[in-house]
């Protein structure tokens, strides 16, 4: 329903990350991808840069990395 006391003000950043998983993904989290030795992998993309943001056991760990690496970054583009 697109009522208008339905819809949201967001980011482009955001909706993606609302959105259905690819069946090609390694990780059902955005920013997260499984590597060979089965360790998880969070990168972001900052200004056309892509940033690996460490290497985690846990999938979970890694979505907190980026989503804390994704917050500031979004309150860094808000106060400019």
């Amino acid at each position: 329903n697109n009522a208008l006391n339905n819809l949201k003000i967001t980011t482009n950043r955001i909706n993606c990350m609302r959105k259905d998983n690819n069946k090609r993904n390694t990780s059902k989290y955005l920013g997260v991808s499984k590597t060979r030795n089965g360790k998880y992998s969070a990168h972001i993309t900052i200004e056309g840069q892509n940033v690996h943001l460490g290497t985690f056991k846990d999938e979970y760990e890694a979505h907190l990395c980026y989503m804390t690496n994704s917050l500031n970054q979004i309150n860094q583009e808000n106060q400019k």
